[in-house]
């Protein structure tokens, strides 16, 4: 419903609606989706373009009953960028510090030192080099990390090892 609610606040005039509530497929024309149904999309015979809220499209072409030839445009924006940069943060430094180990010590009232090394002296990589992937690995790179980072075709960003390419791929 948020969605829902902020699209239409977005886009005066247009109805929007959740796919549930559809009365007339044939009136459809644009679905903004994530991670739609098999066979949720193909009930729009009038579809102009189907737009993807997150930044890749596999969920979408996930569906083996999606529609031919009807374009889908993926969304990028800072927003996502940075909540996206957030979690990757998060999650690697989550690894980086043992963090299960020291909540598990600290239940335990066990108060040793759990020793980590510093970020430089650890390597993390990223697949796929993206927008999303790229600014995952700058992030990454800035907070000390020796930053890796993979892609099909090749890619230079600052502080990161780049590899591209299946030649590349068992170096990275």
């Amino acid at each position: 419903q948020w969605w829902v609610d902020m699209l239409q606040s977005l886009l005066p005039g247009w109805d929007v609606v959740p796919i549930e509530a559809v009365a007339d497929p044939e009136t459809v024309t644009y679905a903004v989706v994530w991670r739609p149904r098999t066979g949720d999309l193909a009930r729009f015979a009038n579809l102009k373009a189907i737009v993807s809220i997150g930044a890749g499209i596999d969920h979408v072409l996930a569906d083996e009953k999606l529609p031919s030839g009807v374009p889908i445009i993926c969304t990028v924006g800072d927003d996502l960028t940075q909540r996206m940069r957030e979690y990757v943060a998060l999650h690697v430094l989550r690894h980086h510090r043992d963090m299960p180990r020291q909540l598990q010590a600290q239940a335990e009232r066990d108060w040793h030192a759990i020793v980590v090394p510093v970020a430089p002296k650890r390597t993390v990589g990223v697949m796929g080099l993206g927008n999303l992937g790229a600014a995952a690995a700058r992030t990454l790179a800035d907070l000390g990390f020796a930053t890796r980072g993979w892609s099909k075709s090749a890619k230079t960003i600052d502080g990161v090892e780049t590899f591209a390419g299946p030649e590349q791929f068992d170096a990275f």
